[in-house]
């Protein structure tokens, strides 16, 4: 068993101010290349290590909980658009990719500058709907895009967006997306994943401890 990896405190508070944005001066994102020197087991738990500390900064700052959405372990192997998944409008997104043999990119899409600089409103870029979490021409917002790199596929690596949105409310969420250039039969390209929310303080917890354990310790990837 590879030893706990610990972050400082300032670097969680410089993760969680990227994520947490207030304003587009900040990233949106947050990108963590951990090396190969650790077993997937210790990779997961700092990946619960990493929630639970930001929990704390969303406690101390916004008086608010961080709690799981929802959460898994799967072979990831398709290209996606630049697109925000389905959850809450105030959502984070955390993706830990464990080395593999399959090549991929992932990108960043800071949608939420693009209609600051053009003075939109986040209804008229989704137009209005709900049910839309991304846009069928993604080349309008091409100059937007930034490319996560290095992203060392022989690494464990950690990636943070703020899948946040709200009509009522101002959000600073990202898109993600990715590009697998070849799917492989022989190789698994393994993607835990975690999608929080913010919520009330007294709001019920959907995962329980021992969910957490075995998403930690489990060999299990969905496919």
């Amino acid at each position: 068993m590879s030893q706990p990896l610990q972050l400082t405190n300032d670097q969680i508070i410089t993760i969680y101010k990227a994520v947490f944005r207030k304003s587009t001066e900040e990233a949106g994102y947050y990108y963590l290349d951990l090396g190969s020197d650790l077993d997937s087991k210790a990779f997961r738990q700092f990946m619960v290590d990493l929630k639970d500390a930001l929990s704390d900064l969303c406690r101390y700052n916004l008086n608010k909980a961080l709690h799981y959405q929802s959460l898994g372990r799967f072979n990831h192997q398709h290209s996606s658009q630049p697109h925000r998944d389905s959850a809450d409008d105030h959502s984070f997104l955390m993706l830990g990719y464990e080395p593999t043999m399959v090549e991929s990119t992932a990108y960043i899409t800071d949608y939420t500058q693009y209609i600051e600089h053009r003075e939109l409103s986040l209804e008229a870029f989704f137009g209005g709907n709900k049910e839309v979490n991304l846009l069928q021409d993604a080349s309008v917002i091409s100059d937007y895009v930034r490319e996560i790199t290095p992203f060392d596929k022989s690494h464990y690596r950690v990636l943070i967006a703020n899948n946040s949105r709200s009509y009522d409310e101002a959000t600073f969420g990202v898109f993600h997306s990715a590009e697998i250039p070849e799917k492989s039969d022989q190789a698994d390209r393994v993607l835990n994943y975690m999608m929080l929310r913010l919520c009330g303080l007294n709001t019920e917890k959907q995962y329980t401890p021992q969910d957490i354990e075995e998403f930690v310790k489990t060999d299990k990837i969905d496919r």
